[in-house]
């Protein structure tokens, strides 16, 4: 019985050596790119990606592109593409990713990216213990000593509850916030949703009180609420920021008959935004007086939380403007307008926030361009394209195959 088991599996492993062959030759032949410096700081250019699609074959390949070189989902190993590609997010933190160099141990098993809190004192991370619980789990590190503490928190029951998840963690002197949203069924409706500001002592893992987070006692019903925490997952914060979002008709229609009407009525509404702020200190929720242009297929809003102001990116094709709004003293302090010309594009695409840097990625003409900028003064930091690294007789065919439209950070 031995023999023909070990029959078997020498068969197999012929048969996944001979498979393996064929398909390494075939993305073996795939274009080779990578990322160059224009101009700037090239150490940026060490930490970002541009990602998309290679459209040269039948079927496109998925790469990012950097300066290493260019890597293929359909080149990397089987287990990276499924056991741990989950959580490949947490080599993009740089928080999380020294974290887990220096302290694996503690790093076991938490998968949520909301759920942390590093403040250089402590590391916190927590989790509801299922979907459909009541309960947080919770643990903490404190990074000088190393020593850890786990409490399982329980919270006031919620009727109805479909789903609850940690969305942000911060805390303020020895009380640990853990704001949570709940998904609440309402028979044959769509789930409601809410918020809710858990404060726990961090001592003792004991509940002190729990806020709901009310964004307006007169919002629409068709509103969506979700919040906009601090950049990074593990950036300290005394805000945390609710966008309150409603279809709105324009041209005098009504929502229900803009949706039926058959003459494009993608373009009869805009999606009307209103933010709110919440203090982690007082407790207290204020309606923000910030501009927004509202949501089309041209716009696209970017809001982030970062040392007590929001960020917003309002990018457009051919510019962006950036908007930064003071949460402490309730008004805006800084506001700039850059054009695509100016930074020497002809598309400005997908953004990302990070570190008071904006990133950004563009194309100059069909040739795909990272930028990064300082969003305190708009001054680019770095720029740099993606190049082929083939015959130069074959660099602008290859170029028209490549579409990078999103920019990512390097694990």
């Amino acid at each position: 019985m031995k023999r023909y088991v070990l029959t078997v599996l020498l068969l197999l492993f012929a048969a996944g050596g001979v498979g393996g062959y064929y398909v390494y030759a075939a993305t073996d032949r795939l274009p080779e790119y990578k990322l160059v410096k224009v101009e700037g700081d090239s150490r940026i250019g060490l930490e970002i990606e541009l990602s998309g699609l290679y459209g040269g074959r039948f079927r496109s390949q998925f790469l990012t592109v950097s300066t290493d070189g260019s890597r293929y989902y359909s080149r990397r190993p089987f287990y990276e593409n499924t056991v741990f590609s989950a959580r490949s997010w947490m080599g993009e933190v740089p928080g999380l990713r020294e974290l887990k160099q220096k302290h694996r141990q503690f790093m076991r098993g938490k998968g949520i990216p909301d759920g942390f809190l590093i403040d250089g004192e402590w590391a916190v991370y927590a989790e509801a213990a299922s979907e459909t619980s009541n309960t947080l789990k919770i643990e903490h590190l404190h990074l000088a000593s190393g020593k850890t503490a786990r409490f399982v928190t329980e919270l006031p029951v919620q009727e109805g509850l479909s789903r609850m998840h940690a969305v942000d963690v911060q805390r303020q002197g020895n009380e640990l916030h853990v704001l949570t949203t709940y998904y609440l069924a309402m028979g044959d409706k769509m789930p409601s949703q809410a918020y809710f500001d858990n404060v726990i002592d961090l001592s003792s893992g004991r509940l002190l009180r729990q806020q709901k987070l009310e964004p307006s006692i007169d919002r629409p019903k068709n509103a969506m609420v979700d919040a906009v925490t601090a950049d990074g997952f593990t950036t300290p914060s005394g805000y945390v920021v609710l966008r309150v979002r409603e279809n709105i008709a324009q041209d005098g229609l009504t929502e229900e008959n803009s949706i039926s009407n058959a003459v494009d009525s993608e373009r009869q509404t805009i999606m009307k935004s209103t933010l709110y702020g919440y203090s982690y200190k007082t407790g207290q929720m204020t309606k923000l007086q910030v501009p927004l242009t509202g949501l089309n297929e041209q716009w696209n809003e970017n809001i982030a939380v970062a040392d007590n102001r929001i960020v917003v990116v309002t990018n457009h094709e051919k510019r962006i403007i950036i908007l930064a709004y003071d949460l402490v003293s309730g008004k805006i302090d800084k506001e700039l307008i850059i054009a695509a010309e100016d930074l020497g594009v002809t598309q400005m695409g997908m953004t990302r926030f990070r570190d008071g840097k904006i990133y950004m990625a563009a194309q100059q003409s069909s040739l795909p361009i990272a930028l990064v900028l300082d969003w305190e003064n708009g001054a680019l930091l770095y720029k740099g394209k993606a190049v082929y690294a083939g015959p130069v007789s074959e660099a602008e065919e290859a170029i028209k195959q490549l579409t990078l439209l999103d920019l990512k950070f390097r694990a």
